[in-house]
């Protein structure tokens, strides 16, 4: 007889059935991954926490090393002291005793002070450090002295760690070579490591082998570390690190080697910090996967009942009714179960086609929000793949920056729409990023772009930023966030411009008389000598050369006053000026021409050049100020007090006239070197506007008191000497340490006075003249030909530069190009009875050496 199943365990079986499919198919894979999820971030978040604490670790191991960058300018100010280096040479303990070894006692911050010779023969200590007593105990800084003269450092001393700053014994300048170094010491303290706690918002603790503990916390105990302190001595380079869970949260902890200056460990440094963020988000983490798993088994319990309600009853009494179809029985009404199973689950399909419409619609909203966020942001964004074609969603920002629709043109095109170089340049950088797998290089490489451009004249900040999901066919994109800043470089580019204001203004200020004496060299320019030349009978061609040098000196001069307006419409006139006479040079016997250029010269307001920097300085100082600035001085004409000499002369002989004219003289004459105080600065000044490092210029000698109005055009005419100096001379920072040379370039200027002459030498310690392109550029222009190039020594090649228009550069701007600066010079030296020359040496610098006659007004 055949086993027939109960109908109500075969309904059971199949309850059970279903839930357990339910639970192995479903709920299992959902907590599953839940506990994974749940595994990974936290183990994420541990490792960041460690990652975190350990980097606060290195960050104290350095802060406790920068403390010595504070001591380092004390060092470095001590060392390059004349004086010292003088009792470092005789060996004078009482001077270093006095004035070194009381440093600690008076400097605050500094415990222990110490100089020694070169060979570390302790020569003063003052601090009691047992290390710096006799013979320097620290073979590590002799070490280090040889390769660099001023560092700092940590050190174990016979007092405890401590910050030392070691610097070179030189002189005031700093350029002597050194005759010993000097060690200044500050010892680690707990206020040490406060300061540092309140940096990295952790506790500090440092524990030194010789037992020296410092804390910033009184719940970190010395015998904690000392665990620490023996792993790491078994092994130098471990870096230890526990979390301990307390009431506020979770606590992090990391130990380290401390090390000394030489490398070597000599303790450990502790880092504690309270981690509350990690704790709340692991405890969020499990208290989420707990409410997970409670709705989720409430839910299959729900959509169990569901489906033993709508599913499998409506199938079981349509199984039953089969059945009984199937034996013959008769039906004689279809139960409703069965009537409804069909309808039930197409309305279920319909509920789920409902939901996914819904779904769609809200995804759509909110992307249509992100975008209408985007489009207001202010910002365009865009993106693109390696073929460099903008993707078809941009912000309307883009289309406002670049007046059109971008999507599908190339990024490269639309940032350089001229084939340049620049866009060769950025084309093969992007090629280069997509063709990289390696994501730092990749990051490297991206670097490379540019961050700035001009777009249809708006000024454009570009920001990159790399996208690795996956768009269309390719795997990797860049967005391209685009900052229009054309307002930031107006305001930047009018600030500067109200600075450069206030630099003429405060030149004006500080040296009103050369500010007077400029003012009426132009006015007698344009009022008589202009006339005076036009009028002269020289040919066209050297009329416009003599107005050619004026305009040039003036322009160097009132650039030296730093006057905005009036240098760049100088600078204007004389390129005019230069197309003139080269035009003239070619063509000589061309009348339209000559005309042409007198034309020119009396069509220039002259007197109106001047009007936008008066006008400044009248609003910023007064109009007063310009007119009565000498109201505080008695003001004697010039021509009196010559009439005045001249008759003390007549009427006093000996001892007594001489007397006379001597204090008459001392009044009004200067110190000759007096007449050059402009240009340290304006040199400056200009090294800086060019990129280019210099020292501050040295001016040696020139005492000799003379008549500043003899001697005033010659003082203005130097301004072009500097200038080619700085333009022809001086290297880039790259240039010179390539060449072996100190980064920062020299320029000095010495003046020696005998009875009956000064001798000026300008020099510096630059690349030197360039003698072939002196020598090309002279056969070039035609002052000189092959023949007589071929017979000439370097010395007369290199006083070639002192002809008209002769530059060595290809390009003018308002500092150089011209070729009529030297020339200037020279033509001021020649009219002194004077004579100027050139010696130069590659890669090693040139001179400009200066001969003048002593005149004075009147006869001495």
């Amino acid at each position: 007889m055949g086993y027939v199943m109960n109908p109500s365990t075969r309904r059971r079986s199949l309850s059970y059935e279903m839930l357990l499919w339910i639970f192995l198919l479903v709920v299992a894979p959902l907590l599953i991954i839940s506990f994974y999820f749940y595994s990974t971030i936290t183990s994420g978040l541990k490792d960041l926490e460690r990652e975190q604490t350990l980097l606060k670790n290195h960050a104290g191991q350095g802060m406790f090393e920068r403390q010595g960058n504070t001591l380092l300018g004390v060092a470095i100010t001590n060392g390059s002291w004349e004086d010292n280096r003088q009792a470092l040479l005789r060996d004078d303990r009482q001077w270093l005793h006095d004035f070194i070894g009381v440093i600690p006692t008076v400097i605050p911050g500094i415990d222990f002070v110490a100089e020694a010779d070169l060979e570390g023969n302790i020569i003063i200590e003052s601090g009691e450090i047992t290390q710096l007593q006799g013979k320097l105990q620290y073979p590590v800084i002799l070490e280090k002295f040889q390769q660099s003269k001023e560092f700092a450092g940590i050190v174990n001393t016979s007092r405890g760690m401590a910050v030392i700053a070691v610097a070179k014994v030189s002189d005031n300048t700093g350029v002597a070579n050194p005759v010993g170094l000097i060690i200044f010491g500050r010892l680690l303290n707990e206020d040490s490591l406060k300061d540092i706690r309140d940096v990295l918002q952790a506790d500090v603790a440092l524990l030194s082998d010789n037992g020296q503990f410092l804390t910033s916390s009184e719940s970190i105990s010395k015998s904690h570390l000392s665990e620490y302190l023996q792993q790491i001595n078994l092994n130098d380079s471990a870096a230890i690190f526990e979390t301990e869970q307390v009431d506020e949260g979770s606590k992090a902890k990391s130990a380290t080697a401390f090390h000394d200056m030489s490398g070597q460990a000599i303790g450990v440094l502790y880092i504690e910090s309270l981690s509350e963020a990690s704790s709340q988000a692991a405890t969020g983490l499990a208290r989420m996967s707990l409410y997970a798993a409670i709705i989720m088994i409430f839910l299959l319990f729900i959509v169990t009942y569901l489906i033993q309600r709508r599913i499998i009853m409506p199938l079981r009494h349509f199984s039953v009714t089969l059945g009984q179809i199937a034996t013959g029985q008769q039906v004689d009404s279809i139960p409703k179960g069965v009537m409804r199973a069909e309808a039930k689950i197409v309305e279920a399909i319909q509920q789920i086609m409902q939901w996914n419409q819904v779904l769609e619609q809200t995804v759509e909203k909110r992307t249509a929000a992100i975008r209408n966020l985007l489009n207001h942001a202010g910002q365009g964004f865009l993106s693109f793949g390696p073929d460099t074609r903008i993707h078809e969603e941009y912000s309307t920002e883009c289309t406002r920056i670049f007046k059109a629709d971008i999507a599908g043109q190339s990024f490269v095109t639309l940032l350089h729409p001229i084939p340049n170089e620049d866009q060769e340049l950025t084309r093969s950088i992007l090629t280069d990023f997509f063709n990289e797998t390696d994501s730092l290089t990749q990051e490297m490489i991206v670097s490379l772009l540019p961050e700035e451009v001009i777009i249809l004249q708006q000024t454009i900040a570009i920001t990159y930023r790399i996208i690795n999901e996956t768009h269309s066919d390719h795997t990797q994109s860049i967005m391209i966030i685009l900052t229009d800043i054309t307002e930031n470089r107006r305001l930047e580019e009018q600030m500067e411009k109200e600075r450069q204001f206030l630099r003429m203004v405060v030149k004006v200020v500080i040296d009103p008389q050369e500010f007077q004496s400029q003012l009426l060299a132009y006015e007698d320019f344009h009022l008589e000598l202009l006339n005076k030349v036009m009028s002269s009978s020289s040919n066209t061609h050297n009329r416009m050369l003599e107005i050619f040098r004026y305009v040039h000196t003036f322009k160097g001069n009132f650039a030296q006053m730093n006057m905005i307006h009036i240098v760049p419409k100088l600078h204007d006139i004389e390129s005019n000026l230069a197309q003139l006479i080269q035009s003239m040079s070619t063509d000589p016997n061309s009348i339209d021409i000559q005309s042409q250029a007198i034309d020119y010269v009396r069509s220039i307001p002259w007197p109106s050049l001047l009007v936008e920097d008066i006008t400044v300085l009248a609003e910023i100082l007064g109009k007063h100020y310009l007119m009565n600035q000498t109201t505080d001085q008695i003001v004697i004409e010039r021509s009196k007090i010559l009439a005045l000499e001249n008759q003390i002369q007549s009427l006093f002989t000996g001892e007594e006239g001489q007397k006379l004219l001597d204090d008459i003289r001392n009044w009004r004459y200067t110190s000759f070197h007096l007449l050059f105080k402009q240009y340290p600065d304006y040199v400056q000044r200009m090294a800086e506007s060019r990129g280019l490092a210099i020292r501050p210029i040295i001016i040696e000698g020139g005492d000799l008191l003379v008549d500043p109005e003899i001697y005033k055009e010659f003082a203005k005419s130097l301004v072009h000497i500097f200038r080619n100096v700085i333009v022809h001379g001086i290297e880039t920072m790259e240039e010179r340490i390539d060449a072996g040379k100190d980064e920062y370039g020299n320029v000095r200027c010495d003046i020696i006075c005998n009875e009956s002459s000064i001798i000026m030498t300008i020099q510096d310690d630059g690349r030197g003249l360039d003698i072939d392109k002196i020598r090309s550029k002279a056969i070039q222009l035609g002052i000189i030909n092959e023949a007589i190039a071929s017979t000439m020594d370097q010395q007369a090649i290199a006083d070639l530069i002192f002809e008209d228009q002769l530059s060595t550069k290809d390009e003018t701007d308002e500092l150089s190009g011209r070729g009529i600066g030297l020339a200037a010079v020279r033509h001021v030296v020649n009219q002194m009875d004077g004579n100027i020359r050139v010696t130069t040496s590659t890669n090693s610098g040139t001179s400009f050496i200066i001969h003048l006659p002593i005149q004075q007004q009147g006869g001495r």
